[in-house]
């Protein structure tokens, strides 16, 4: 019996180290499992924070964000610019401002089960820095809605878009890339100079407005051309330049000082 007693002890730890990698494994699997439902909770609440923007003559794209404790819709300025230069035309100048109809999806368990639709008004507008503040008209349609990121997102950084792309036709759509510029200037004839960064992620008709996210979820950008002769490129209004129109527009303080890089020709998309 004595002899054996090595062998026991042997067993005894072998056992012993088989029990705690199992546990270890299964820790480790509670981690993935728990990054993958948050990952899955950041996503799903970008989808239900985004909304397709249907104007008179376009489509475009819109994001609810928090900010100092308000709730609003965030968006471009140019579709609007646009399309109320266009109804003016078309109604002899009888319409001053554009119509707008928000449209969402409906999720259950993160899946599509319908649309939803609701009308807008325009509450502020800025065409120099290509961006527009808009309030829902009917109660607690606005749902979801995202932060917007106080340190932005570097060269190099992962980041997803979600916007409408082709309006209602593929509807709030994903697509992601990289950083690859930052800090550019973008120069449109009648709306002066916008600071916008770069990006690979895939954009197209009804993307402008749509909002720029990083892997936390946040909103760092949002999305208002792509460059005319890089189409595999877009342009978008960074968060930096957001705190600073909205810190102007609603009042508070701007450590932002813009940018003096050369500036970059763009075709912003409707």
């Amino acid at each position: 019996m004595l002899r054996r007693l090595p062998i026991v002890a042997a067993m005894l730890a072998a056992m012993l180290a088989a029990m705690l990698a199992a546990m270890f494994a299964f820790v480790s699997n509670l981690g993935a499992d728990s990054q993958s439902l948050s990952k899955a909770s950041k996503i799903q609440t970008i989808q239900e924070a985004s909304y397709t923007m249907e104007l008179h003559n376009a489509y475009a794209s819109a994001v609810v964000v928090r900010y100092q404790g308000r709730k609003f819709l965030l968006s471009a300025a140019h579709p609007l610019l646009k399309d109320r230069a266009l109804s003016a035309i078309s109604t002899n100048g009888a319409l001053d401002e554009p119509a707008i109809l928000l449209h969402r999806r409906v999720l259950q368990n993160g899946r599509m089960v319908g649309r939803d639709s609701a009308a807008a008004e325009q509450v502020a507008l800025s065409a120099n820095f290509d961006l527009a503040i808009l309030g829902c008209l009917r109660n607690n349609f606005l749902t979801e809605s995202v932060n917007i990121s106080t340190n932005g997102a570097a060269v190099g950084d992962r980041i997803c878009v979600m916007s409408s792309r082709h309006g209602t036709s593929l509807g709030e759509t994903f697509s992601c890339g990289v950083v690859s510029a930052i800090g550019r200037l973008l120069e449109e004839p009648g709306t002066g100079v916008t600071v916008v960064d770069q990006t690979d992620a895939g954009i197209s008709n009804g993307s402008s407005g749509g909002g720029v996210f990083n892997e936390e979820g946040e909103l760092v950008g949002i999305v208002i051309a792509q460059f005319e002769k890089e189409p595999g490129l877009g342009a978008y209004v960074p968060a930096r330049v957001i705190l600073e129109w909205l810190e102007i527009r609603i009042g508070s303080n701007s450590n932002w000082s813009g940018s003096s890089v050369p500036s970059v020709p763009a075709t912003p998309f409707r």
